[in-house]
């Protein structure tokens, strides 16, 4: 066991143990849906409720102590019909890896301006994900919200 901030993989693990390397972890649950209100593509590891509420998504229950969120958002598009899929998620060294599929709406599907998005919960890791940023970025004010 390496004495580093840590996975929650088992039962009652030990709040200082991380997965041996190339070790997967598993996908708690998953949801792939056509519009939020973000419209930038984004790659975001949600570990608390203030961070979460700084995208503009449904509510949903997580519980931050035992679980985490990787989000996928692939900003505004032309179809309602992509879909997201969180395939795996693994340690390789320092960092977690997280395999994600993106499905292409089919041939000839209609226009409709959307905002698609997926998320997974996970078990809670320290870990980076690579290619996932830790921080939502600064939202901007729209100009209906500039109140001046």
């Amino acid at each position: 066991m390496l004495p580093l901030a840590g996975c929650s993989l088992m039962d009652d693990p030990a709040p200082d143990t991380l997965p041996p390397d190339g070790v997967s972890l598993p996908i708690l649950r998953q949801w792939s849906k056509p519009h939020c209100h973000e419209n930038r593509p984004l790659r975001l590891t949600i570990r608390n409720e203030r961070d979460l509420t700084q995208i503009p998504l449904e509510d949903f229950d997580v519980n931050f102590n035992e679980e985490m969120l990787l989000i996928v958002t692939l900003g505004r598009t032309y179809s309602d019909q992509y879909r997201i899929s969180f395939d795996a998620l693994r340690r390789e060294g320092g960092e977690l890896v997280a395999d994600v599929t993106i499905q292409d709406p089919p041939a000839g599907a209609p226009l409709t301006v959307s905002c698609p998005y997926g998320v997974a919960v996970v078990p809670r890791c320290d870990l980076p994900v690579r290619g996932f940023s830790n921080r939502p970025p600064p939202r901007r004010r729209s100009w209906s919200q500039s109140g001046a």
